[in-house]
């Protein structure tokens, strides 16, 4: 099978995070590869938000009708 495929048949998404923060090398890589990423019509229509701070993080949790995943 070719390597594309591969990698769209194993994606998936983690709803289940440790607490710990994620390192700014990796947070930096994240970044970059979201920017990197093909959209709609090359509209550049999406925002990446990051929080780090926990009462933040709370608050936009209340924002998102309660999803734990955003806290």
């Amino acid at each position: 099978m070719n390597t594309v495929l591969e990698t769209i048949q194993a994606r998936h998404s983690v709803r289940s995070y440790l607490s710990t923060p994620v390192e700014s090398d990796k947070l930096q890589a994240i970044i970059d590869a979201y920017r990197q990423a093909p959209n709609s019509i090359n509209g550049q229509q999406t925002s990446i938000i990051i929080i780090q701070d926990e009462v933040r993080k709370a608050k936009m949790m209340e924002y998102s009708f309660g999803q734990p995943y955003i806290g």
